[in-house]
């Protein structure tokens, strides 16, 4: 699977005035985080994808329900084959999710 590379600021990435191309494992990297960072319905093609960051991450806080937010994103996402939620824990109010991924070619760790 081949897709357009992204830049650090989500918009589409020119390598000397050409569209730089992305292999399978970078495809799936991108689309999960692409899918974790987008607020829920935030985008208008598809309603469906995102987390709801203000109405239950940021508003409730319930450790679960937002482990299953981030779960069904990965789940959702372009590649992914299996999955782990490896880490997942919340100190002085910051978020850590690391997943380990695995697709077509291989096995990837991703969080921070």
């Amino acid at each position: 699977m081949l897709g357009l590379k992204l830049n650090e600021d989500h918009d589409i990435y020119f390598d000397k005035g050409q569209l730089a191309i992305i292999d399978a494992g970078d495809y799936c990297l991108q689309s999960v985080k692409c899918r974790c960072l987008t607020n829920y319905s935030e985008w208008y093609m598809d309603r469906s994808i995102g987390v709801p960051y203000t109405q239950y991450i940021f508003d409730k806080g319930d450790i679960d329900i937002s482990r299953q937010f981030f779960y069904q994103q990965v789940k959702g996402s372009r590649g992914v084959e299996s999955f782990d939620i490896t880490v997942f824990e919340v100190t002085d109010r910051v978020l850590k999710i690391e997943f380990t991924l695995n697709n077509q070619k291989q096995r990837l760790t991703v969080g921070g």
